[in-house]
């Protein structure tokens, strides 16, 4: 049996980078060498660093060369637990994190502060949720006495040709492709997105799963940017989809819906506390560990976003019969927030349980003359029996 990942320290690569400060309080770190975490001192408020592999307390197996700090962040995660500069702010300050482009590894800085934000790079702030390119020399402010110097690390040349042979199609969508791909004897899958060449890497989609880590949400092991697309190799879900799970027993028992459901709760609420919004929860997007068990995890983030504290989202997206009410309005008056992963979470468990959509196109007729976003907006659903008629009225 495996050892828990606590105990078993998972060996790295080559550090892919050092962050340098001139204070005594706040050592060099070493990004990617060592098990490090970043956090302050109860006493002094102060950040410093200090090989801690203790704080790896979520650190899958299969992960080698991507960090994992304070549980459920990848990379390097600079954080304090009592005020900085006297003020209120977020524990999480910024995030940093390796990417392989053309061969070679970049770092990504991000903004993680929900609360408020102290991030300068090279002196000009960052707002939540801001990502940046680091060049070697770059400067990080934290607070007014805490400013790191970035030095990128020397990492060998690769490619995911070269340490991944590509093996069958596993699925597609209008954004991507997925392979199974194998490496060192394990099998990973490989999401394939085209991505606009010309773009700056700091501001191409789909990086959110970079800097979380949570046991109900597929796991990024590395990703690389080549030939105009971005490849995330992730964990491989040998159960599909939860689609195709439901789809081959028709429909679920409350007590399997249960289990499942708990888990999906589980990822959704981590999310919506990092003010991340998937808009995109459907069947297709919930993974199975395998075809027997009841293990499922959130995956399919390509329409993910942050929202800024505040704020509302405004651009309509996902899976039509899976929209909410608030989706539907006009371009001038369409404005929604978090609320609407538990919306596609609730269409979601109503097809499980009965095995068909509480909404759709083909329900349009002349006893039901309602089109599809009519019947959203209305919310015109029932439970006919006998299909509902085995599930409880309350929990």
């Amino acid at each position: 049996m495996a050892k828990r990942p606590s105990d078993t320290p998972v060996a790295l690569h080559r550090p892919w980078g050092y962050l340098k400060q001139s204070s005594p309080s706040f050592p060099h770190l070493t990004l990617g060498g060592v098990q490090s975490s970043a956090y302050s001192s109860r006493k002094t408020g102060q950040a410093y660093v200090e090989p801690k592999s203790s704080s790896f307390r979520s650190w899958p197996d299969d992960v080698e060369d991507i960090a994992t700090v304070d549980g459920d962040y990848r990379g390097c995660l600079i954080a304090s637990e009592t005020n900085v500069d006297g003020r209120k702010v977020s524990k999480r300050h910024c995030l940093l994190f390796p990417i392989r482009k053309d061969g070679h590894i970049v770092v990504i800085l991000q903004n993680v502060s929900i609360n408020g934000s102290l991030i300068k790079l090279n002196g000009e702030w960052l707002g939540f949720p801001t990502m940046r390119q680091l060049a070697d020399g770059d400067f990080i402010t934290v607070s007014s006495d805490i400013r790191l110097q970035f030095s990128a690390g020397q990492n060998p040349l690769y490619t995911f040709k070269k340490r991944y042979s590509r093996l069958d199609l596993l699925g597609k969508s209008h954004f991507a492709k997925v392979r199974r791909c194998r490496s060192d004897g394990r099998s990973f899958a490989a999401k394939f997105l085209r991505t606009r060449q010309d773009t700056p890497l700091d501001e191409k989609p789909n990086l959110i799963l970079l800097g979380i880590q949570h046991p109900n949400i597929v796991a990024i092991r590395e990703v690389f940017h080549e030939g105009g697309r971005m490849i995330h190799v992730m964990e491989l879900m040998a159960g599909n989809s939860l689609f195709n799970f439901v789809t081959s027993k028709q429909m679920l028992a409350e007590t399997e819906c249960r289990t499942i459901f708990r888990q999906i709760f589980s990822a959704v609420q981590f999310l919506h506390s990092r003010n991340i919004v998937h808009r995109d929860i459907k069947p297709e997007s919930i993974l199975m560990a395998s075809t027997t068990g009841l293990q499922a995890k959130l995956g399919c983030f390509n329409l993910a976003t942050y929202m800024s504290p505040g704020s509302d989202l405004e651009t309509l997206c996902g899976d039509p019969s899976f929209l909410a009410p608030e989706m539907l309005q006009d371009s001038k008056h369409r404005r929604y927030g978090k609320a609407v992963d538990v919306w596609s979470m609730g269409v979601t468990m109503y097809i499980c349980l009965c095995g068909f959509a509480p909404f759709s196109e083909e329900l349009y007729s002349n006893e039901f003359p309602y089109t599809l976003e009519q019947q959203i907006e209305e919310s015109r659903f029932y439970y006919p029996s006998p299909y509902w008629d085995s599930v409880s009225a309350s929990p």
